[in-house]
């Protein structure tokens, strides 16, 4: 077994020296079962560290995956359901379009273009035949090599378009490119359903495996009618960074605490939202609500209902004064390299490694993310500067985080008092 494990690699990485369409004419179910299992072992390393590349790159906030599209698409669901359309549906139709061609006596597109060619005469057909047989042959591993490359920039759709992605799009598709040059592999050396069998193992593994045993949350509530829908799941480790999405029909929270979320669906900044609880307040929670009226509009005040009843907690409130910090535009010219064009994508929020990236934000955005890194509330009451900009800011050492806000972005955070209303989360 050994012995054929390391053959077969061999014979893989010959074959991408110079790929040919010559199939195994000896092939047994017994081979074809081992090859399975060798090219499942490549796959798992290969794509667990390509797949931490991207994750890092993520992070920095230079790509957005389309998370929130992938919440609302899977929130009702089934997991039986997911498994039919992953594992079966999804690999068996990539393997028709993508790889089915790879042999010459099943590309029908030549097939059918070689048909009309004799419509112009039967010396003409069986001239441009042997052309195209030619040419099939001599340029076999540009063909090859396309239907891998196509594969993986299809996938390139899991992706917010930015002119990042055209940058790093090499990485960006190289665990799909890899996959499809193992598929495309096993579908030339045996037959198609031998790459489906390996496409739908990977998609198993690296799909459905972690939806059915990685599962990090518990399901608070789901309610879909005909206003809305509202999916709470509370997170059970709550390691994951805090990101939230919001358009014009949806919003959602990931890895959100519950103070933050009520703060949030309140209007109301996090550091004036305080708790008698803070082991139920820094509870984190996935949450997705959208409306399904003919005139969609988002009503936080369902949203705050539905939490308040889970978590059993209820908001009181009194006036103080207490010392914030205003957010000035002082050099506009500084601020204004920072512009984000892509103005359709919504606002987000990471921190990784001590370093805090708001991308497509305006500066209220600014200024309730620096209100939770100096623990003090910064407020922003200019209208001039509505557009969205990016910020990269490193949070290791907050006393210097001013002095970056003013040198790198023109911005200055001036100390007032005023006088607010003081909110409490009251659980019971």
């Amino acid at each position: 077994m050994i012995t054929f494990l390391s053959n077969n690699i061999k014979y893989f990485f010959d074959f991408l020296k110079m790929p040919t369409e010559k199939q195994d004419s000896e092939y047994s179910l017994g081979n074809i079962l081992k090859s399975l299992i060798t090219f499942t072992l490549i796959d798992i390393p290969v794509m667990l560290l390509l797949l931490l590349i991207i994750q890092l790159i993520e992070y920095t906030g230079i790509i957005n995956s389309d998370s929130n599209q992938l919440m609302e698409n899977f929130q009702d669901v089934s997991l039986t359901l997911i498994f039919v359309i992953g594992v079966v549906v999804i690999p068996f139709v990539e393997e028709l379009v993508f790889r089915l061609y790879l042999r010459f006596n099943t590309n029908y597109i030549v097939k059918f273009i070689l048909a009309i060619s004799f419509l112009f005469g039967k010396q003409f057909g069986l001239n441009f035949k042997e052309k195209v047989f030619k040419f099939w042959h001599t340029k076999y591993q540009y063909i090859f090599y396309a239907s891998a490359l196509i594969f993986g920039l299809v996938h390139l759709s899991n992706y917010y378009f930015s002119w990042w992605i055209v940058l790093i799009f090499p990485i960006l598709i190289a665990p799909q490119f890899f996959v499809g040059l193992m598929i495309g592999y096993l579908r030339v050396k045996y037959n198609l359903l031998t790459g489906f069998f390996l496409h739908a193992i990977h998609n198993l593994i690296f799909l459905i495996f972690p939806l059915l045993f990685f599962s990090n949350t518990t399901e608070k509530i789901n309610i879909n009618n005909t206003n809305y829908q509202l999916k709470i799941d509370e997170l059970i480790l709550g390691n994951d960074h805090a990101l939230f999405n919001l358009s014009s029909d949806s919003i959602s929270f990931n890895a959100c605490t519950v103070n933050r979320i009520t703060s949030f669906l309140m209007g109301i900044d996090e550091s004036l939202l305080l708790s008698n609880n803070e082991i139920k307040s820094n509870i984190k929670l996935n949450l997705l609500y959208k409306s399904n009226a003919s005139k969609p509009t988002i009503d936080n005040n369902i949203i705050l209902e539905k939490l308040s009843g889970i978590y059993n907690f209820k908001i009181d409130s009194n006036f103080k004064n207490v010392e914030i910090l205003e957010l000035i535009v002082a050099d506009s010219t500084k601020l204004i390299k920072h512009l984000n064009f892509e103005t359709s994508l919504s606002a987000k929020a990471k921190e990784f490694d001590d370093k805090l990236t708001i991308t497509n934000a305006n500066l209220f955005i600014l200024a309730e993310q620096l209100t939770r890194h100096l623990n003090i509330r910064v407020v922003y009451k200019n209208e001039n500067y509505l557009a969205k900009y990016n910020f990269y800011i490193d949070t290791e050492n907050k006393n210097r985080i001013k002095d970056l806000i003013e040198s790198e972005y023109g911005i200055i955070l001036a100390k007032k008092y005023e006088r607010v209303l003081d909110y409490k989360i009251i659980f019971n």
